[in-house]
């Protein structure tokens, strides 16, 4: 996936060929090609306004608390306000979980011969999933901006958290370095996995930093924010082996969250009836387009040629929609469930508080599940049981890691 998407591309040499090992002895280990991000295209205008799309006024008024609040709310508007954005994050890292789950959960054939990359139900996680959970991270990255512990809070949710995990990858790499004798470039190969295996982390944090300096020196200036868009464009695919162009391709869903949280758009925009059902059908028509050439673990970003930027462009495009499709059905979604069947708020709420772990742990799964499903075909009632095992598992570990405010403060950065 995700950082974990297609780890096998995100690693070199012999780094890359041990998790290749790990997942299938006949793996073809592919590496993927990239660029940056052609920034100049970003629709901020067209998506900032979708996401304030027609509701009641009520409803409106609702979306408008969730970001700011009145200066007067009560306990239960306040847990409205995070229980709305909670849902939605759990309801993404759910989907995370079973695209995992359809890669590597459909047996060793499936996995070989990348065939999943052509089934549509991970064609449709994969097409917004990454950029919606960024989009939502920026969002809150607004309420953080101007906190005098900026530094010292991204050091300790982000950071220290990032670093202690990526210590598992890196740990199995050297075993298997040294139990075969092959040191030459170990050292480069546990730097490239340092700063590729858990990518989306150094994507936050490589954001925050490209924000923090436009906010504080240029006033969020939106041409400036498109200005280093474009010159990311300029930068090499990789650096020491690290997979930069992941962290270029999350910049531009980082900037619309925090600019959607800081410009107050819902008070600004005026709603439109047609929003809503505009935006999925934007979504639907270029979904049908998206294919294998269309994930950023296989072509990268780059304006290396007129068809590479066009993938590019339907990339971009595909992401934003369905990023604010997501959020607004989750939005109506979330009203709804609150008359019928307040559990599945409760749930979703739930995994939304408890992501970062699901992302931490879910992002080891290659290690294991392709050998357990070895010989399973794939099916959807297996990639389901497959999911819920794993989401029962891993709300245990989060149980277990709760019971430690140590572990919470380095396994999680205090959350929990």
């Amino acid at each position: 996936m995700f950082l974990f998407d297609c780890p096998t591309q995100l690693f070199s040499s012999s780094a890359e060929k041990f998790i290749c090992r790990q997942l299938s002895p006949s793996r073809p280990c592919s590496q993927a090609r990239g660029g940056s991000l052609p920034q100049s295209s970003l629709p901020l205008t067209l998506l900032l306004s979708l996401l304030s799309t027609n509701m009641s006024s009520k409803g409106k008024k609702d979306l408008i608390l969730m970001e700011r609040g009145n200066g007067n709310e009560t306990g239960s508007q306040k847990q409205k306000r995070i229980q709305w954005i909670d849902a939605l994050r759990g309801l993404v890292i759910f989907l995370m979980v079973l695209g995992h789950n359809i890669q590597y959960g459909g047996g060793e054939n499936w996995l070989k011969e990348s065939l999943f990359f052509e089934n549509i139900c991970f064609r449709f996680i994969y097409s917004f999933h990454m950029p919606c959970l960024m989009l939502v991270s920026g969002f809150f990255y607004g309420h953080s901006i101007k906190k005098s512990n900026l530094l010292s809070n991204r050091i300790k949710t982000v950071l220290i958290p990032t670093l202690i995990w990526s210590l598992i990858p890196i740990g199995m790499v050297l075993f298997s370095g040294l139990r075969s004798n092959q040191v030459n470039g170990l050292a480069w190969d546990c730097l490239s996995i340092l700063f590729s295996y858990y990518w989306f982390m150094w994507a936050i944090l490589f954001g925050s930093l490209m924000i923090w300096i436009v906010h504080n020196y240029c006033q969020d200036n939106i041409f400036v924010y498109s200005l280093i868009g474009i010159a990311l464009l300029f930068f090499p695919d990789n650096v020491f082996g690290i997979k930069i162009y992941f962290w270029f391709f999350m910049y531009p869903f980082f900037v619309v969250g925090f600019l959607w949280n800081i410009r107050k758009i819902n008070e600004k925009v005026r709603p439109n009836n047609y929003y809503f059902a505009a935006v999925i059908v934007l979504y639907v028509a270029h979904l049908f387009l998206y294919d294998k050439r269309c994930y950023i673990y296989t072509t990268g970003i780059s304006v290396r040629s007129l068809e590479q930027f066009s993938i590019d462009i339907l990339r971009f495009l595909v992401g934003f929609s369905g990023s604010a499709m997501a959020i607004m059905l989750v939005f109506y979604l979330y009203r709804f469930f609150e008359k019928k069947m307040v559990w599945i708020n409760t749930f979703f709420s739930y995994l939304g508080r408890i992501s970062l772990l699901f992302y931490f742990i879910d992002g080891l799964k290659h290690c294991f599940l392709p050998r357990i499903t070895k010989n399973i075909p794939f099916n959807y009632g297996y990639v389901m049981i497959e999911t819920l095992l794993c989401v029962i598992l891993y709300i245990a570990i989060d149980f277990m890691i709760s019971r430690s405010q140590l572990a919470r403060k380095f396994l999680l950065g205090g959350r929990g």
